[in-house]
């Protein structure tokens, strides 16, 4: 019986795992544009990673599968998964679910496997400093991201606005949508609703100007509004801002009574400095804990 056990344990942890592994890589094989001598390297970069990062071979090649399934070049492939394994450990996200979500972040907004990273680093930033989960924030991005730069905010201005409204009690959903709302409200300009010309007329605001000022300064065009809206008589600023973003736009009534809340997360991200490697770091304080380091061995 003890022998028997031995045995079977045994060519589980060998046989069995090789096996599992194998099944894993199909995956990526499905959805990765490459040759034999590619497929190799993947596999010994997959192996090697696993022994440098607490993640099993299986969730790196997971990575590798969600990050092919988004379209990540297969040159670049290595470099993103390494960078998501990291990100996701540092944001507490499952390898499959942090590879689907920064390749998705990379696609929407345009960015480079650096620049996914840099962007990464803001929201861990944020994170650290406000009442916001780094994987609530990507969320919001995510479902704001480029339709935001559109609108004229730069994605770290983006990830703050976001990281604010939760740090105030929003969830993502609700955040997301009341910034959607947010942005067409502020440039649609004279193709405005007469209830929204004539709210903006009540602020002193004209909307026309608004949509121009949005391409040159959006924080400080957004911050405007919300000033106008927080210095009107308190019996009117519900209806005021019900009117000029929508019912949808609740997230941001909280900003509305804590301008300075809002200041406070863009000050965080205005200076890439400040927050370039946080990710990473991070990271390295969550891997050094006991249960990875066993995890890694």
């Amino acid at each position: 019986g003890a022998g028997y056990f031995g045995v079977t344990r045994g060519l589980e942890a060998t046989a069995g795992a090789a096996i599992s592994f194998e099944s894993a890589f199909a995956d990526v094989k499905k959805v990765v544009e490459a040759n034999e001598e590619q497929f190799e390297n993947m596999r010994r970069s997959i192996r090697r990673m696993s022994g440098e990062i607490p993640l099993a071979a299986n969730d790196i090649a997971a990575l590798f599968a969600a990050a092919g399934e988004s379209g990540i070049a297969t040159e670049d492939l290595q470099n993103f998964a390494e960078m998501a394994a990291r990100v996701g450990i540092a944001f507490d996200l499952g390898a499959g679910e942090a590879g689907e979500s920064l390749a998705k972040l990379k696609t929407q907004l345009g960015l480079t496997v650096a620049e996914t990273g840099d962007m990464a680093d803001a929201i861990n930033h944020l994170s650290n400093n406000m009442a916001s989960k780094a994987k609530d924030v990507t969320e919001f991005m995510l479902r704001v991201g480029s339709f935001g730069e559109m609108g004229g905010f730069a994605k770290e201005e983006l990830a703050a606005m976001g990281s604010a409204m939760i740090s105030a009690g929003s969830d993502a959903s609700t955040a997301g949508t009341a910034m959607l709302n947010v942005i067409r409200a502020l440039t649609k300009g004279e193709f405005a609703k007469k209830s929204q010309r004539d709210a903006a007329k009540a602020l002193g605001l004209h909307l026309p100007s608004i949509a121009k000022d949005m391409q040159k300064d959006a924080k400080g065009t957004m911050r405007k509004v919300l000033t106008a809206i927080a210095k009107a008589p308190k019996d009117k600023q519900v209806s005021l801002l019900s009117e000029f973003f929508g019912d949808e736009a609740r997230a941001f009534m909280p900003l509305v009574g804590n301008i300075k809340l809002l200041d406070q997360a863009l000050d965080s991200v205005a200076d890439r400095t400040k927050y370039a490697g946080s990710a990473f770091n991070e990271y390295i304080q969550r891997a050094s804990t006991t249960q990875n380091v066993l995890d890694l061995l």
